[in-house]
């Protein structure tokens, strides 16, 4: 009854596990997101509470989404857009009757990386988790910053072009994986659909279209951290996602940045750069934060 069973809601599955009170995974699993409704939503994560229910004292779930981590209200989920104005624990422990906690995902990951990975002792630093839209924490004086709205740090919706009143121009399209993919399809003259695992593998091989994508793509992505950097003044800025575990992204990103702040040199600017590292947990890390949120609610027990 010491395990804590965590869930992970993405885009399109679900990563459940369950945690013991060293932070160890004794079991996991990935299942197809419930999109269909509430009544879906509620009979997965009610299922899953049977299958363990005696294995388990709480559950923790990170879900996308403007949402108050104290109480358990979701204000609208932009992942699950039948989520909206309710009371999402509560209406769990209607059929899940133990301690449920509700953490927004990407501070999920924040709260992962600053307990136990990269972001240790940095009291001052940003979290890029980079899917299939933009994902993003805040840490200001060792705190997650939630904003007035519960709103801080919604990258995805950044604007990367004034004149546009869409969404052509926000930031999860530029670098989010729908972004990517469609920078590799211009280059190659193809509308072939590719993951981001099938990119980097091409890049990583040679393929000199890919790699051209992949440059233009972290080209983007420099001039985002930059202007991240100019407002939050901070010490790391650490991004996760799947492709966090790319040493190519990393490389061709530190060459965009390291030509942009070689730039304001002249102009005796006095941004300084950032420490840009990947999460260590990288796919694990919204489980194990939204862990760190129940205990830190809760205790081990």
């Amino acid at each position: 009854m010491n395990e804590i069973l965590t869930l992970d809601f993405g885009g399109s599955a679900l990563k459940y596990a369950l945690l013991n009170v060293r932070q160890e995974f004794s079991e996991s699993g990935v299942m197809d997101a419930p999109k269909s409704g509430m009544e879906e939503f509620t009979n997965c994560v009610t299922s899953l509470y049977e299958k363990f229910k005696h294995r388990i004292s709480g559950i923790a779930i990170a879900l996308a989404g403007t949402l108050d981590s104290k109480s358990g209200y979701v204000f609208q989920s932009s992942t699950y857009t039948f989520m909206k104005e309710i009371n999402l624990v509560e209406i769990l422990n209607e059929k899940c009757p133990i301690p449920i906690t509700l953490a927004n995902d990407s501070n999920s990951a924040a709260m992962a990386e600053m307990n136990y990975g990269c972001l240790q002792g940095v009291s001052h630093a940003i979290v890029i988790i980079l899917g299939s839209a933009i994902g993003g924490t805040i840490i200001h004086n060792g705190e997650i910053y939630q904003g007035k709205h519960f709103s801080a740090a919604e990258f995805s919706l950044l604007k990367t072009n004034g004149n546009d009143d869409g969404l052509d121009y926000i930031w999860a399209k530029k670098n989010g994986s729908n972004g990517l993919m469609r920078l590799v399809q211009k280059y190659k003259g193809t509308d072939k659909r590719y993951s981001g695992i099938e990119i980097f593998n091409m890049a990583n091989q040679g393929d000199t279209d890919v790699i051209d994508a992949v440059d233009e793509f972290c080209r983007h992505l420099a001039v985002q951290i930059y202007n991240l950097q100019t407002i939050f003044d901070t010490e790391r800025i650490a991004i996760g996602g799947g492709i966090s575990a790319q040493p190519l992204l990393f490389e061709l990103l530190d060459e965009y940045l390291n030509d942009i702040f070689r730039r304001e040199e002249p102009f005796a600017l006095t941004n300084v750069k950032p420490d840009v590292v990947p999460c260590k947990y990288q796919n694990n890390a919204n489980l194990l934060g939204a862990y760190h949120h129940y205990v830190s609610k809760y205790g081990g027990q």
